[in-house]
């Protein structure tokens, strides 16, 4: 059963909110980012590209939204987001701060 391990909220300078909440479902990590513009879906990654076995530590993370994923957060080595969609200022903002907020977050935490 999924349990929350990660809620937080952020306030745009135009006074709009967005909310992410992530929940731990054994070594998985899923859960949604709530934009005024639509929600995006956030779901943990266990794999690097090219490579066949998976890993049970989260190496990042995909925010996707209608099965497109739209970023990526990368939390090897130094870390890295990329985006795959040139998005207007409002959503790179909102993105931003959900991206920062899964780059400090402890994927550990919650797993005992």
């Amino acid at each position: 059963m999924p349990r929350p391990v990660l809620a937080c909220g952020f306030r745009l300078d135009d006074g709009r909110l967005l909310t992410l909440e992530l929940q731990r479902d054994g070594h998985a990590l899923q859960g949604r980012l709530h934009a005024p513009d639509g929600d995006f879906e956030i779901r943990s990654l266990h794999a690097l590209r090219g490579t066949p076995v998976a890993s049970g530590t989260t190496l990042g993370y995909a925010l996707t939204r209608a099965g497109k994923t739209v970023l990526v957060v990368d939390r090897v080595n130094a870390g890295a987001v990329a985006l795959a969609e040139p998005l207007d200022e409002g959503q790179r903002m909102g993105l931003a701060a959900a991206a920062s907020a899964l780059l400090l977050f402890d994927p550990a935490f919650g797993e005992g």
